[in-house]
């Protein structure tokens, strides 16, 4: 089974906080897949209505999840993390009832450059994301881990 390591290395509070986290797909032990191009936490701020992450949005926490590759109707052929049931978040999640879970949780492209993050989800820079997700085949399952911050 592949395993994507996510390696979180500054928190979305960071105002230059791009794509700085570290991606690595790994088969069977081996890495067969890099990219210092991955994000691993929201946007710093909600582009529409201009809140701070922290009020806007979940964040997952560290931590090892399944993970499926399905084809969304926005993001195309995408991984869909724990079946889109909840999961842990590191902090209470305004969308959940200030619970400490997310739901929903995809890996999926970058929608652009500058908004590099999303609701909860796990970015890859669109430039990099066809070379991303050519690794996976749709009704896939693979593991995903995030560690760091």
């Amino acid at each position: 089974m592949k395993l994507i390591l996510f390696i979180r290395q500054s928190p979305p509070s960071d105002p230059f906080y791009g794509f700085a986290d570290l991606v690595t797909i790994f088969n069977d032990g081996t890495e067969i897949y890099r990219t210092p191009y991955g994000r691993t936490s929201p946007n710093a701020i909600q582009p529409k209505t201009s809140k701070s992450w922290d009020i806007a949005y979940g964040i997952i926490a560290l931590g090892m999840y399944d993970a499926v590759c399905i084809q969304n109707e926005k993001h195309g052929k995408c991984l869909l993390i724990a079946g889109g049931k909840e999961i842990p978040a590191a902090m209470p999640n305004v969308n959940h009832e200030m619970r400490h879970v997310v739901s929903g949780a995809l890996v999926h492209p970058s929608d652009t450059d500058r908004w590099p993050g999303s609701a909860a989800c796990l970015t890859i820079k669109k430039s990099e994301w066809e070379k991303f997700i050519s690794h996976f085949e749709i009704g896939e399952t693979v593991r995903v881990e995030i560690r760091g911050l």
